[in-house]
Protein backbone atom coordinates (compact mmCIF):
# COMPACT_ATOMS: atom_id res chain seq x y z
CA UNK A 1 0.00 0.00 0.00
CA UNK A 2 1.26 3.45 -0.86
CA UNK A 3 0.08 6.65 0.86
CA UNK A 4 -0.31 9.79 -0.75
CA UNK A 5 -0.32 12.48 1.87
CA UNK A 6 -1.84 16.07 0.31
CA UNK A 7 -1.78 18.43 2.89
CA UNK A 8 -4.32 21.77 2.67
CA UNK A 9 -1.36 23.81 2.29
CA UNK A 10 -1.18 22.88 -1.74
CA UNK A 11 0.52 24.66 -4.10
CA UNK A 12 -2.38 26.38 -5.90
CA UNK A 13 -2.00 28.87 -8.72
CA UNK A 14 1.49 29.29 -10.68
CA UNK A 15 2.26 30.03 -13.91
CA UNK A 16 4.92 27.72 -14.33
CA UNK A 17 5.31 24.66 -11.99
CA UNK A 18 8.74 22.72 -11.26
CA UNK A 19 9.94 19.18 -12.03
CA UNK A 20 10.60 17.13 -9.27
CA UNK A 21 14.42 15.93 -9.44
CA UNK A 22 13.40 12.41 -7.69
CA UNK A 23 11.56 10.93 -10.48
CA UNK A 24 8.53 11.37 -12.49
CA UNK A 25 5.90 9.45 -10.33
CA UNK A 26 5.95 12.10 -7.43
CA UNK A 27 3.11 14.31 -6.27
CA UNK A 28 4.52 15.83 -3.38
CA UNK A 29 2.61 16.79 -0.51
CA UNK A 30 1.75 20.02 -1.49
CA UNK A 31 1.06 19.06 -4.91
CA UNK A 32 4.08 20.88 -6.20
CA UNK A 33 4.84 18.01 -8.76
CA UNK A 34 1.00 17.16 -9.57
CA UNK A 35 1.29 18.81 -12.82
CA UNK A 36 4.69 17.24 -13.58
CA UNK A 37 2.98 13.73 -13.14
CA UNK A 38 0.47 14.98 -15.72
CA UNK A 39 2.77 16.26 -17.73
CA UNK A 40 4.61 12.60 -18.22
CA UNK A 41 1.72 9.77 -18.13
CA UNK A 42 -1.48 12.29 -19.53
CA UNK A 43 -1.72 10.37 -23.11
CA UNK A 44 -0.53 7.07 -21.50
CA UNK A 45 -3.03 4.39 -21.77
CA UNK A 46 -4.81 4.45 -18.27
CA UNK A 47 -2.99 1.41 -16.56
CA UNK A 48 -6.44 0.95 -13.54
CA UNK A 49 -8.90 0.19 -16.06
CA UNK A 50 -11.66 -0.15 -13.13
CA UNK A 51 -10.86 4.13 -12.07
CA UNK A 52 -12.74 4.79 -15.47
CA UNK A 53 -16.36 5.97 -15.21
CA UNK A 54 -17.49 6.22 -18.67
CA UNK A 55 -16.04 4.13 -21.03
CA UNK A 56 -17.33 6.51 -23.84
CA UNK A 57 -13.93 9.57 -22.33
CA UNK A 58 -10.84 8.84 -23.16
CA UNK A 59 -9.13 6.51 -21.74
CA UNK A 60 -6.03 7.93 -20.48
CA UNK A 61 -4.98 9.71 -17.09
CA UNK A 62 -5.15 12.97 -18.77
CA UNK A 63 -8.33 11.76 -20.44
CA UNK A 64 -9.84 10.85 -16.82
CA UNK A 65 -8.89 14.33 -15.56
CA UNK A 66 -10.42 16.03 -17.92
CA UNK A 67 -13.45 14.27 -17.54
CA UNK A 68 -14.01 14.73 -13.28
CA UNK A 69 -12.67 18.63 -13.19
CA UNK A 70 -14.79 19.39 -16.08
CA UNK A 71 -17.97 17.44 -14.51
CA UNK A 72 -16.89 19.19 -11.19
CA UNK A 73 -15.64 22.66 -12.26
CA UNK A 74 -16.69 22.69 -15.73
CA UNK A 75 -12.66 22.90 -17.02
CA UNK A 76 -10.12 20.61 -18.69
CA UNK A 77 -6.25 20.89 -17.81
CA UNK A 78 -3.30 20.14 -19.65
CA UNK A 79 0.26 20.40 -19.15
CA UNK A 80 3.50 20.50 -20.88
CA UNK A 81 7.25 20.65 -20.14
CA UNK A 82 8.81 23.94 -21.18
CA UNK A 83 11.97 22.34 -23.40
CA UNK A 84 15.39 23.44 -21.85
CA UNK A 85 13.93 24.14 -18.37
CA UNK A 86 12.88 22.92 -15.11
CA UNK A 87 9.38 23.99 -15.13
CA UNK A 88 5.88 22.89 -16.87
CA UNK A 89 2.96 25.00 -18.20
CA UNK A 90 0.13 24.43 -16.99
CA UNK A 91 -3.36 25.83 -19.06
CA UNK A 92 -6.97 25.11 -18.85
CA UNK A 93 -10.20 25.65 -20.87
CA UNK A 94 -13.51 25.31 -21.12
CA UNK A 95 -16.51 25.00 -23.88
CA UNK A 96 -17.48 28.33 -23.05
CA UNK A 97 -14.45 29.64 -23.89
CA UNK A 98 -12.95 27.50 -26.04
CA UNK A 99 -9.05 28.81 -25.97
CA UNK A 100 -6.67 28.17 -23.18
CA UNK A 101 -6.43 30.02 -20.27
CA UNK A 102 -3.52 30.49 -17.55
CA UNK A 103 -4.30 29.26 -14.54
CA UNK A 104 -4.06 32.81 -12.94
CA UNK A 105 -7.31 33.53 -14.86
CA UNK A 106 -9.27 31.05 -13.14
CA UNK A 107 -10.94 30.64 -9.86
CA UNK A 108 -8.47 29.18 -7.59
CA UNK A 109 -10.32 25.83 -6.43
CA UNK A 110 -9.56 24.78 -10.33
CA UNK A 111 -6.02 24.61 -9.58
CA UNK A 112 -6.71 23.12 -6.21
CA UNK A 113 -9.18 20.37 -7.36
CA UNK A 114 -6.66 19.14 -10.46
CA UNK A 115 -4.16 18.66 -8.38
CA UNK A 116 -6.42 16.52 -5.38
CA UNK A 117 -7.82 14.59 -9.01
CA UNK A 118 -4.22 14.13 -10.66
CA UNK A 119 -3.14 12.81 -7.60
CA UNK A 120 -6.11 10.25 -7.34
CA UNK A 121 -5.21 8.91 -10.45
CA UNK A 122 -1.62 8.42 -9.61
CA UNK A 123 -2.66 5.93 -7.06
CA UNK A 124 -3.17 2.03 -7.51
CA UNK A 125 -5.85 -0.03 -6.30
CA UNK A 126 -5.30 -0.28 -2.39
CA UNK A 127 -3.31 2.53 -2.06
CA UNK A 128 -4.05 5.41 0.47
CA UNK A 129 -4.93 9.03 -0.55
CA UNK A 130 -4.90 11.35 2.74
CA UNK A 131 -6.89 14.37 1.58
CA UNK A 132 -6.38 17.50 3.98
CA UNK A 133 -9.59 19.97 3.69
CA UNK A 134 -10.68 18.91 0.32
CA UNK A 135 -13.34 21.78 0.21
CA UNK A 136 -10.34 24.60 0.13
CA UNK A 137 -11.41 27.11 -2.69
CA UNK A 138 -14.49 25.27 -3.46
CA UNK A 139 -18.34 25.91 -3.70
CA UNK A 140 -20.92 23.66 -1.69
CA UNK A 141 -21.97 22.21 -5.64
CA UNK A 142 -18.51 21.03 -6.42
CA UNK A 143 -18.36 19.65 -3.09
CA UNK A 144 -20.12 17.26 -3.18
CA UNK A 145 -19.11 16.23 -6.68
CA UNK A 146 -15.94 15.81 -5.10
CA UNK A 147 -17.05 13.87 -2.79
CA UNK A 148 -18.97 11.71 -5.70
CA UNK A 149 -15.41 11.45 -7.53
CA UNK A 150 -13.71 10.26 -4.15
CA UNK A 151 -16.43 7.72 -3.13
CA UNK A 152 -16.31 6.23 -6.73
CA UNK A 153 -12.32 5.18 -6.47
CA UNK A 154 -12.99 3.93 -3.07
CA UNK A 155 -15.24 1.82 -4.32
CA UNK A 156 -13.04 0.68 -7.26
CA UNK A 157 -10.26 -0.13 -4.65
CA UNK A 158 -8.78 2.90 -2.99
CA UNK A 159 -8.89 3.38 0.57
CA UNK A 160 -9.53 7.29 0.90
CA UNK A 161 -8.91 9.48 3.96
CA UNK A 162 -10.37 13.25 4.21
CA UNK A 163 -9.73 15.86 6.95
CA UNK A 164 -12.71 18.18 6.50
CA UNK A 165 -14.06 20.93 7.91
CA UNK A 166 -17.23 20.86 5.75
CA UNK A 167 -20.63 20.23 6.42
CA UNK A 168 -21.20 19.85 2.54
CA UNK A 169 -18.74 16.79 2.82
CA UNK A 170 -20.39 15.37 5.14
CA UNK A 171 -24.04 15.49 2.93
CA UNK A 172 -21.97 14.57 -0.23
CA UNK A 173 -20.94 11.12 2.02
CA UNK A 174 -24.40 11.19 3.44
CA UNK A 175 -26.21 11.43 -0.25
CA UNK A 176 -23.93 8.90 -1.66
CA UNK A 177 -24.89 6.55 0.85
CA UNK A 178 -28.70 7.18 0.24
CA UNK A 179 -27.61 6.60 -3.43
CA UNK A 180 -26.36 3.47 -2.85
CA UNK A 181 -23.13 4.85 -4.41
CA UNK A 182 -21.36 3.20 -1.61
CA UNK A 183 -22.58 0.78 1.78
CA UNK A 184 -22.73 2.43 5.19
CA UNK A 185 -20.66 0.15 6.59
CA UNK A 186 -17.99 1.25 3.69
CA UNK A 187 -17.81 4.98 5.83
CA UNK A 188 -15.89 5.89 8.36
CA UNK A 189 -16.88 9.02 10.68
CA UNK A 190 -14.89 10.52 13.12
CA UNK A 191 -15.79 13.72 15.29
CA UNK A 192 -12.52 15.13 17.02
CA UNK A 193 -12.95 17.55 20.21
CA UNK A 194 -10.25 19.03 22.45
CA UNK A 195 -10.32 17.92 26.09
CA UNK A 196 -7.46 19.80 27.82
CA UNK A 197 -4.30 18.03 26.26
CA UNK A 198 -5.52 16.05 23.93
CA UNK A 199 -7.68 15.07 21.31
CA UNK A 200 -10.59 12.84 21.63
CA UNK A 201 -12.45 11.01 18.80
CA UNK A 202 -15.68 9.93 18.44
CA UNK A 203 -17.19 7.54 15.93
Amino acid sequence: MHIRYLTADRIGVEDTYRKSVDGRDQIGIRCEYAFFYLAGHQDEEITEKSFIYDARTKLTPGGQVDYWLNRILGYRVSAEEIPGTELIRVAYSSREIGRNIRPKNVGTGVSYIAEIIIAAFSCKRGDMPVIENPEIHLHPSGQSELVEFLVFLAHKGLQVVMETHSDHIFNGLRRCVGRDRTAGENVRIYFFRQDEMFWISQR
